[in-house]
Formats: C-alpha cells, sequence, structure tokens
C-alpha cells in the first residue's frame, strides 16, 4: 500500500510514536508481530519486513542531527540570521566537493511551498558540509509542477566574474601570490587567503579570472606550489595540506556492497635500474644492474625501467667514492617501491555509506564517517601485507541528516596531460621542419648566386628536400588539428568530473581552445613559410631560367663561331 500524506500524522508501534510531517521519504515496514522500530532518530526509518507500509514522509530529526539550510538574499556576506527562509521542509540537499576542483549544492524542494519563491538565480544558500556551514550561491534552477531543484556553487565561484588584466609576482610566496590576486581584480570583493607553503615562484596572469589564476591555469597557484585548496566561506587557504593523518584504517575486501576499487596498472614498475654519475659524468649503475620490488611475482613480467638520480654523483674532494654512489643507488631503488609505491596501481575508492551500511562489515568502516576533504586514510591488504595511504579527495555530503552519501580516496590527476605533451612535441617537430626547410632554401639561393657553382641536379635536390619537408609540415598540421578533436573529445568525455566550475565554458574546454588556438598560429606560420618558400621558389625558378638562357645563348655563338671558323 502506498499513500501520500497531505498533513502531519503520527504512527504508533508498540508504544512507540513518530511524529511524521509530509514531504520526505519514509518507508515502514511492520513485521509479522509488529515488534519493532529501526533507527527512529534518522531522517528516514525502515522496519522490516512481512508487510510493508510506504508512507511519503519525515521523520523529526534528533538535536544532534538537526540543521537548519537557509536562504538568503543575493547581497549577503554575514550569515548570521534566518535569511530570507529556513527551509525546512527540503526533500533532499546535496553538496559535492573535489578537490582543487568543483564545490556545488543540489536541493530539492515543495514547488506548491511558498518559501519556492526564494529559490532564484543569484540568492544565497547557507547549508551544512564536513567543513561546517557554508554559502552556495544559486546559478540554476529547475521547476515543474512538484519539486523545484535547486544548483549552487560555492560562493569561491564568484571570483570567476571578476578579472585580472595584469597580474605578476616575482619570487613571491604562496601567500603572497594569493594577495597579489586577490588585491589586482577588476572590482573589489570579500575575499581573504592565507598559506603555510613558504616556498616561492615566479608567475604572471594576463586577461585571466581569479579562478584560472589559482585552480585551472597551466602557473596557477595549485601546480606552481603544489597546494591544497581549502574554501571556508569567504576565506581562501592554499596549504601543502589541508587535511590531517587521523590513522583512520580501512581493510580492503573484494566484492563487498557499497566499496568501489578502480585500479591504473598504466605507470606500475617493478623493477628499477637506477644510475648516477661518475666524476666526469659517466653513468654508473649498481653491481646487480637493477633491484627488484617485494611485489614482482604478483605480476605476470617484471615491469622494467630506469630511473636516472642525477644527483647522486662521484666527487672525490667530498669524498663520493663509485662505491658510495651505488649504495646510495640501491637505497633510493628501494624507497621507490617502500615510500613511493610504485609497484602498486593507481588506484581509487568509493565507498558508498547507503550500500554499505546493509553489511555486517559496515562497522569496520565506520571511522570514515569522522574524515575530511584531505584527510589520508590506511588501505590495508591483508593478503599482500601490505597498507597503502590515500586522501580524501571527493565527497557528496547530506545536509539533512549531516553525514557522508560517498566518499573517495585517492590521488588528484591533471587531465589532459598526455595530449599536451604530444601536441608540444608535434609542435617542436614542425618548427625545426620550417627551420630546416629554411636552411635548405637560403643554401639554395647562395648557390645559385654563384654561377661557376651551378649543379643543375643539386639544384633540382635540394628543391625536392625543401618540397619534402614543406609536405611534412601539411601532415603534422593535419595530425594537430585532428589530436585538437580527440583532446576536445576527451574534454567532454571527462566534463563530470569537474564540471560547474564555470557550466558554458568549462576550464579544460579552455585549455584546449589555448591549444587550437596555438595550432592555428603555428598554420599560419607554416602557411606564411610556405608562400615564403614558393616565391624564393619561383625566384629560382627565374634565376635558374636566366642561367639556362645564358648557357644557351653562350651555346648558339659558341655554334656560330665554329661554322663561321668551318666556313672559312
Amino acid at each position: 500500500m502506498s499513500n501520500v500524506i497531505s498533513k502531519n500524522i503520527n504512527i504508533n508501534i508498540n508504544k512507540q510514536e513518530v511524529n511524521a510531517p509530509i514531504k520526505t521519504n519514509l518507508n515502514i515496514n511492520i513485521s509479522k508481530n509488529n515488534e519493532k522500530i529501526i533507527n527512529t532518530q534518522e531522517l528516514y526509518v525502515k522496519i522490516k519486513n512481512y508487510q510493508v507500509l510506504e508512507f511519503f514522509a519525515k521523520v523529526n530529526p534528533s538535536d544532534d542531527k538537526k540543521t537548519y539550510i537557509t536562504v538568503y538574499n543575493s547581497k549577503e556576506i554575514k550569515f548570521v540570521n534566518n535569511g530570507l527562509a529556513i527551509l525546512e521542509d527540503c526533500y533532499r540537499c546535496e553538496v559535492q566537493e573535489v578537490m582543487n576542483g568543483l564545490y556545488n549544492l543540489e536541493l530539492e524542494y515543495p514547488t506548491d511551498d511558498n518559501k519556492s519563491k526564494y529559490l532564484v538565480k543569484d540568492n544565497i544558500i547557507k547549508a551544512s558540509t564536513p567543513n561546517g556551514e557554508q554559502p552556495f550561491r544559486i546559478y540554476r534552477v529547475l521547476e515543474n509542477l512538484d519539486t523545484t531543484i535547486v544548483y549552487a556553487k560555492h560562493i569561491f565561484f564568484d571570483l570567476v566574474a571578476n578579472f585580472l588584466m595584469d597580474c605578476r609576482h616575482k619570487f613571491a610566496t604562496c601567500q603572497q601570490a594569493l594577495e597579489d590576486i586577490l588585491s589586482s581584480t577588476l572590482y573589489k570583493h570579500n575575499f581573504t587567503c592565507s598559506s603555510n607553503i613558504i616556498e616561492r615562484s615566479n608567475s604572471y596572469y594576463i586577461r585571466k579570472n581569479p579562478i584560472e589564476a589559482i585552480l585551472t591555469e597551466e602557473n596557477s597557484i595549485i601546480s606552481m606550489y603544489n597546494a591544497e585548496i581549502l574554501r571556508d566561506k569567504f576565506k581562501i587557504i592554499a596549504n601543502e595540506s589541508i587535511g590531517k593523518d587521523n590513522h583512520v584504517i580501512i581493510e580492503y575486501k573484494k566484492n563487498l556492497l557499497g566499496l568501489e576499487k578502480d585500479d591504473d596498472n598504466s605507470e606500475v614498475v617493478t623493477r628499477v635500474i637506477p644510475t648516477g654519475l661518475s666524476s666526469k659524468d659517466v653513468s654508473i649503475m649498481i653491481d646487480e644492474i637493477y633491484v627488484d620490488s617485494p611485489l614482482i611475482n604478483y605480476y605476470i613480467n617484471p615491469i622494467v625501467k630506469e630511473y636516472h638520480f642525477s644527483d647522486l654523483k662521484e666527487d672525490t674532494e667530498k669524498g663520493i667514492t663509485i662505491d658510495e654512489v651505488k649504495r646510495q643507488l640501491k637505497i633510493k631503488a628501494e624507497e621507490l617501491f617502500s615510500k613511493d609505491h610504485i609497484d602498486l596501481p593507481k588506484t581509487n575508492y568509493r565507498i558508498n555509506f547507503l550500500d554499505l551500511s546493509s553489511t555486517e562489515e559496515y562497522k569496520d568502516f565506520k571511522a570514515l564517517e569522522k574524515v575530511k576533504l584531505g584527510d589520508i586514510v590506511t588501505v590495508r591488504y591483508k593478503e599482500m601485507n601490505i597498507d597503502i595511504k590515500r586522501k580524501v579527495v571527493k565527497y557528496r555530503w547530506d545536509c539533512i541528516n549531516k553525514e557522508y552519501i560517498e566518499i573517495e580516496l585517492g590521488d588528484l590527476k591533471q587531465t589532459l596531460s598526455k595530449d599536451i605533451s604530444n601536441i608540444n612535441s608535434k609542435v617542436d617537430s614542425m618548427a625545426e621542419n620550417n627551420k630546416n626547410a629554411t636552411e635548405l632554401a637560403n643554401k639554395a639561393i647562395d648557390r645559385v648566386s654563384n654561377l661557376e657553382e651551378v649543379n643543375f641536379r643539386d639544384l633540382k635536390q635540394t628543391l625536392d628536400e625543401v618540397e619534402k619537408l614543406t609536405t611534412s609540415n601539411k601532415a603534422a598540421v593535419e595530425f594537430l588539428n585532428k589530436l585538437a578533436g580527440i583532446s576536445s573529445e576527451n574534454i567532454k568525455a571527462n566534463k563530470e568530473a569537474i564540471d560547474n566550475l564555470d557550466k558554458s565554458n568549462t576550464d579544460l574546454s579552455e585549455q584546449v581552445n589555448k591549444n587550437e588556438g596555438d595550432i592555428t598560429t603555428l598554420n599560419e606560420k607554416v602557411k606564411e613559410n610556405n608562400l615564403n618558400l614558393l616565391e624564393e621558389f619561383k625566384r629560382l625558378e627565374q634565376r635558374i631560367k636566366v642561367l639556362e638562357d645564358k648557357n644557351k645563348t653562350i651555346e648558339n655563338k659558341e655554334d656560330k663561331t665554329s661554322n663561321d671558323n668551318n666556313l672559312k
């Protein structure tokens, strides 16, 4: 039996009362003997089994779970009062955050509720997160007959609309760089910053928005300082690490409901050949040649790679002998396995608490309920007798119940790095081809200028070589255009991972546009160079024709002279 309740109801089972206002999903399963209620303090109540009675209702949470989702006008900056309204009848309210990436809220509210009139674009919603209550600005509203779905971004992304005309800093700490960015915007704002990173760097941002400068540019704050960003209301914190290692340990188990593992073996190495340098800059290898991982037998074949340590060098003046270099090389190779874990796949773990809560093993994962973004979690593999440390890099949060829906452990990776590397490689190749073609053309011109050194067969060969290089450039341009298309498709495929930084113009698409712009510029340069070459060819042909005419004239004169002599 399934009904939609239109007013508050009280359900009494075995003298236990559940006060159930309308609007949120409540499943009540009554056992054969009507014996018990499970989790009456939580928002969603389930009683198992035998006969099922389903209501669409909402259970009052306990005081420790109580939270207020509040909507404010677009100008609010303090968020200390009740704003325009408290949204106590939310069907659903979730926050999703990715480290150094998106930070979004999604809320579902009854359309017929009078407070839904405040759910308009640019208004601000304050809701609970693992990092306390945070403000989110509405950027999209989807309304239908029953529900209004609201999409909002963390207030941090207000900076997307600001602008940096010209912001440069030299030998700056991360704190100084952030302050330069925030003080160089086109119009004022309420954001402040802090950082514990003492390394210094140089960078500049011309006609970029502050989010690009902090997060997405190749020379962004997170790239130049290897920083992790914590967004707390109007404060931006860029630290070496925003999390802690609270010694939370979970044991990996196969086929466990609610635990998903994503393995990437593409960078695994199980056999290292370490090399250093002698005093004469000649490579040094250890006597054993290579060092094996303790896990080498877990793979079908050894996966071998050379690691060169240029800092390990023989220095007789400092007493560093070749034997000492070899000893250090062996230690470095062993640390690649013991510390950097290059013998293990890059693994992400996704833990869904809703699915996991229905398993007996859930008790072993309860410690994860207390972790935060950036915290370190140890994943234990008993069968391999190893512990792997992973960071919390992503989560989904239930703002109503103040608990995780899902968290992801892993390593944050930059996308498109391989595509960009390929493009840069092709660009270098084209530049080299252009240089070679120009040099060959100049040599040909020099040779034609000196009539005594003209060799028409060699000249033709030179022209053929130039033509081949021109053809090679055309092929390279076609490849780059194709690669740019592939990169665009890759960005679209990965859009969900970093979606909503800017709905109409994502960061990755901007990177590809930049690459495509570079490619277009190269195309133009190639075309210009080819035109110049063609002009040079025409001049060469004209010069050759002149030379041929001169030769013919000379030959005719010689023939005439010979004939005259014969006649005489």
